[in-house]
């Protein structure tokens, strides 16, 4: 599917309204602006049209083309003027060879699940660390503790030797290998690293610089450690959890990959993350958030106590999430089967299942009409990615995805919509927009000949898609109405750095980070954007916000995080935990300047100067994108489109 080039044509010569000035577009610019085969970058109009194209292609022969032509043409501009704002990971892999040629369906997935209930091999750990090395944050459980006992593993009399390939691929064999002998008493080979690029080459494909061999010799080492001390011991639940973060500092050291991870633990592990008790963890503990499910709480105290400390853990209420959708549509009459959470809590999940993201950005969005409309492309969005994860190359998620559908539909600037609405009007978008949708995937459903999506919608938390779109972070109030974000980049791209420091943008060397620059831009919101500076009580506040969402717009789970105002007492965040009605909540204690560098931080009001960068697109020898993590006038207001298939109800 091709958009037209005399539609294209008027957004060429446009320059996108960044909403946060350089601050936006460097966030493009570094991270989704893909490299062209000339050696030029993306500009915005184009990024869009690759989205565009690879979303409305899932749904080529089975819409008439003209109705497919404005269907997509009304996605482009919705994108563009950033009121629909695809996942980051769409807006990086979509549409190129790493989707469509390697088949590397996962690059789209925001998140997923796996749990080690009946464990008895190294599965669950290569599907955490296939998916990590792809970026994509990962929730686990440990049900599977108890389930054996660690053991020797065979000797290797014949020094048999594994040339680890320089894949991704031949670093899960290699970790796989390690846990397997400890798990099953495999016999582990001595590893030869000397195939892998050396640090500092081009990742070709994912964007970045390669890190070397040292993180994976460190990782074979580190649990090889780590496993050999456990010797005769049944699995545990803490083992299990440190062999997912052993695992997650190989994938992150030398910023190979980012990722995320969210441990599902027992209750007597609700200080885990308690260094003074358990120092031994500091080195690798830090690398996943730990949870609990709410009901098996016994000793709320205790859970408080740890909350107040360091945040954590979370609380993840499964029953509730597997009993309900939205709450105001009562007890589903079917149960969720999920049985865990992904990384940012805001999806319930089954095991290997994924998760989809797209957001509508309602400060960009000028009424209920757009709104519902704006709603319906998103679903649209969503349920065409479902049928590129239906290809994965985990049959186990491919079976799981192709069942459930499960997408999130999430809302973006809430703290922006209330600060200029009351409640009632929030409540009756989200209603009435809930049902528009819901109306859809069934309509959608049938046209594509697929399942109808267990679950719809959410409210994720939101990171650099938020400062793309120009919109407060999910349903958070704003820690200041006036921030500096700081971003950190590699020394490596030299041709960025010139470009920065050229244009001004304050710097200075990263304190934590060998090789790195660390850049400061500031930027604002409204004076009436809700935050935490302007609200009263707005930890109680905060928490109306989210429960009024979960009732009327979130059929999934919201990601909430909690701030604590200095001077709350341990039983107000106890009776929180009692009485909320939500499916997910974590905490963080109020504290300023935790660490040098901070990425996000405060600043006087007044202080914002908008930065101009003069970015170069069309130069050769750009560097790709590196994964992570608008028009005003009335002929680029998205106009709803009626469908009509056999008869039957509009799309």
């Amino acid at each position: 599917m091709k958009l037209s080039s005399s539609f294209i044509s008027k957004y060429q010569n446009k320059t996108p309204d960044w909403r946060f000035g350089g601050l936006s577009e460097i966030i493009f610019y570094r991270t989704y602006s893909r490299k062209k085969e000339d050696g030029s970058k993306e500009r915005w109009w184009e990024t869009v049209r690759r989205v565009t194209e690879a979303i409305m292609s899932v749904y080529e022969g089975k819409i008439e083309k003209e109705d497919l032509n404005k269907l997509a043409e009304n996605m482009f501009d919705a994108i563009y003027n950033f009121k629909l704002v695809p996942s980051g990971r769409g807006l990086w892999a979509l549409g190129t060879d790493i989707v469509d040629k390697r088949n590397l369906v996962e690059a789209l997935s925001s998140c997923a699940f796996v749990s080690t209930d009946g464990i008895t091999d190294a599965t669950p750990f290569e599907f955490m660390m296939d998916l990590s090395m792809l970026g994509v944050g990962l929730g686990f459980d440990t049900l599977g503790a108890g389930n054996l006992i660690i053991q020797k593993p065979s000797p290797n009399p014949k020094n048999t030797t594994y040339f680890v390939p320089d894949s991704r691929e031949g670093w899960v064999q290699a970790m796989a290998y390690i846990v397997n002998g400890y798990f099953k008493g495999d016999m582990i080979p001595v590893f030869d690293t000397s195939l892998i690029r050396a640090k500092g080459e081009p990742i070709k494909v994912f964007g970045g610089v390669c890190p070397g061999s040292e993180p994976l010799d460190n990782l074979i080492k580190d649990l090889s450690v780590y496993l050999e001390g456990r010797i005769g011991e049944a699995l545990s639940a803490r083992d299990i959890t440190d062999i997912f973060t052993i695992i997650g500092k190989a994938v992150v050291s030398g910023n190979l990959r980012r990722t995320a991870l969210l441990a599902l633990l027992p209750e007597e592990y609700s200080d885990l993350k308690d260094y003074e008790k358990y120092p031994e963890r500091k080195s690798h503990g830090w690398l996943a958030n730990h949870s609990i499910v709410g009901e098996t709480i016994t000793d709320y105290s205790a859970v408080a106590k740890n909350a107040m400390k360091n945040g954590e853990p979370a609380v993840v209420w499964l029953e509730r999430a597997q009993k309900y959708g939205r709450f105001v549509d009562g007890e589903r009459k079917q149960r969720d089967k999920a049985i865990g959470i992904n990384a940012c809590a805001e999806m319930s999940l089954e095991s290997y299942e994924h998760c989809l993201l797209v957001e509508v950005a309602l400060p960009n969005i000028k009424n209920l009409n757009e709104f519902v409309a704006v709603s319906k492309l998103a679903h649209l969005y969503g349920k065409a990615i479902t049928e590129y994860l239906v290809k994965s190359r985990w049959k186990n998620s491919a079976d799981v995805i192709k069942r459930n559908r499960r997408m999130g539909i999430s809302l973006g600037g809430v703290a922006q919509f209330l600060g200029k609405n009351d409640d009632d009007t929030l409540i009756s978008w989200c209603d009435f927009a809930y049902n528009a949708i819901k109306e859809q995937d069934d309509l959608v459903s049938e046209l594509l000949g697929i399942n109808k999506s267990i679950k719809l919608t959410t409210i994720k938390p939101s990171g650099t898609t938020s400062l793309l779109s120009g919109s407060s972070p999910g349903a958070h109030l704003l820690l200041s109405n006036s921030m500096i974000k700081r971003m950190r980049i590699g020394n490596g791209l030299k041709a960025l750095n010139k470009i920065l420091k050229k244009s001004g943008v304050p710097n200075e060397p990263a304190v934590y980070e060998k090789d790195a620059t660390v850049y400061t831009f500031p930027y604002e919101f409204d004076e009436e954007t809700l935050s935490y500076d302007n609200v009263e009580n707005p930890m109680r506040r905060q928490i109306e916000i989210a429960e009024m969402l979960a009732y009327w717009w979130a059929d999934n789970s919201i990601s909430l995080t909690v701030i604590i105002p200095k001077g709350t007492t341990q039983h107000a965040i106890e009776n929180i935990i009692k009485s909320v009605n939500l499916k997910t909540i974590s905490f963080l204690p109020e504290s300023n300047n935790l660490y040098k560098q901070m990425p996000l931080e405060k600043v006087e009001r007044g202080k914002y100067t908008p930065i101009v960068i003069n970015l170069n697109y069309k130069s050769n020898g750009q560097a790709d994108a590196q994964l992570e993590k608008f028009c005003k006038d009335d002929t680029c207001e998205l106009k709803d489109f009626n469908l009509e298939i056999s008869g039957k109800k509009s799309l």
